[in-house]
């Protein structure tokens, strides 16, 4: 497996399986387990998926597709943020967390320790990365990383574990519950996501990629040795490029790794941040974080809904609703003309605020965006040249 060597020394309690990738494990390793699950723990949005290992070809995979469904979502992910009170104990995780943590009075939003997109806290840290790196929560307290991690995947494993009892009605043990256990090792891999998605992908129909292909697999394209691909993971935190070679044995060797970019979906949300302070000033923004951290996250969380609709595209409007507290905020320090702080620097066409709505042109949206095409761009490129080389 590529860059096995590394990964091992940094996470060396787990086992990596020794396999050729893209090769069927020996039946003795694959036939020893009921269920195998995995859990995408991302920056922006986590989730879990299983499938149950009945020797018979069955190659159902089951993932949850109620997340949110109290919430009025059904999606397949939920928010990668977790709520912890004032005693540093679990509250909620995903959407739970994010609506609790809403509710909450303002002192009450002061006092417990909301954490959300805390990955990309992390990024470009792996050197100084230890068992006490802290991460601060919206209340600028700190707690360490690895209490924060533990109790998300504690939290992701419950609930993979009760979706596996729901369609299996078998009975487990509790110590069979565990992410993984020093007596059984192999329990536990720990997967790159491009060799993951490349293993996958490799084995669907390629209809279900490009309309009109018959019943051929990716794998049936890809079948000369040497043969070379990219893998693309465009995340919530990360864009990551890979470039894969397929081997004499048909196994997967990587001939260039994940860049890992800090240019995903996160960076669109930081340059909307941006866009907030040049609009209504950093001073204000900063008082509104502050004194209204759930508000805040409310209107970050409108936005992550508004910027995945194609209305840009089509060059209409985006309507991104604004807090009560905001609007409040912004008619004590600037009157009752709410747009009276935008008029000097921006066309009504481009931004203004309409009956509580900051509203959005096609092109200031756009702009939020070309930040991280351009990098992604530049990945892309840099790929595309290991690759022919």
């Amino acid at each position: 497996m590529a860059n096995e060597e590394e990964t091992r020394r940094r996470l060396g309690q787990f086992h990596f399986y020794p396999y050729p990738l893209g090769l069927p494990q020996p039946s003795s390793a694959r036939d020893k387990y009921d269920v195998v699950a995995a859990i995408d723990f991302g920056t922006a949005f986590s989730g879990f998926a299983f499938s149950f290992n009945h020797r018979d070809g069955s190659e159902d995979i089951y993932m949850n597709k109620a997340w949110g469904s109290a919430q009025g979502y059904s999606t397949l992910k939920t928010p990668t943020c977790i709520l912890l009170n004032q005693d540093k104990k679990f509250v909620k995780f995903g959407f739970e967390a994010a609506e609790k943590y809403a509710e909450l009075e303002d002192a009450q939003d002061k006092s417990f320790y909301f954490f959300d997109r805390f990955k990309m806290m992390l990024h470009g840290c792996e050197g100084t990365l230890d068992r006490h790196t802290l991460l601060e929560a919206r209340n600028r307290k700190r707690l360490r990383a690895l209490d924060i991690f533990s109790k998300a995947l504690e939290y992701l494993k419950e609930r993979a574990l009760k979706a596996i009892l729901e369609h299996s009605g078998v009975e487990y043990r509790a110590k069979e519950a565990g992410l993984a256990s020093r007596r059984d090792p192999n329990q536990l891999i720990i997967a790159l996501e491009p060799e993951a998605a490349a293993v996958y992908c490799r084995q669907r129909k390629l209809r279900e990629f490009v309309e009109g292909k018959g019943e051929e697999t990716v794998k049936d394209t890809l079948v000369p040795a040497s043969t070379q691909y990219l893998v693309i993971d465009n995340g919530g935190g990360t864009m990551d490029v890979t470039a894969h070679e397929v081997g004499d044995d048909d196994s997967i060797k990587e001939i260039y790794h994940a860049t890992g970019g800090d240019y995903g979906g996160t960076k669109v949300d930081n340059e909307f941040q941006d866009l907030l302070d040049k609009i209504f000033g950093k001073n204000f923004m900063d008082e509104f974080r502050r004194s209204h951290p759930s508000d805040s996250l409310e209107l970050m969380n409108d936005f992550e809904v508004k910027k995945r609709a194609d209305r840009v595209m089509k060059g209409e409007v985006t309507r991104i609703r604004l807090p009560a507290n905001f609007v409040n905020l912004l008619r004590h320090e600037n009157g009752q003309d709410d747009n009276s702080i935008i008029r000097p620097h921006y066309k009504v066409d481009d931004v203004k605020i309409s009956k509580d709505y900051l509203c959005l042109g096609s092109a200031i949206v756009r702009s939020l965006f070309e930040p991280a095409i351009a990098s992604n761009r530049q990945s892309f490129e840099k790929a595309s040249e290991a690759k022919c080389t």
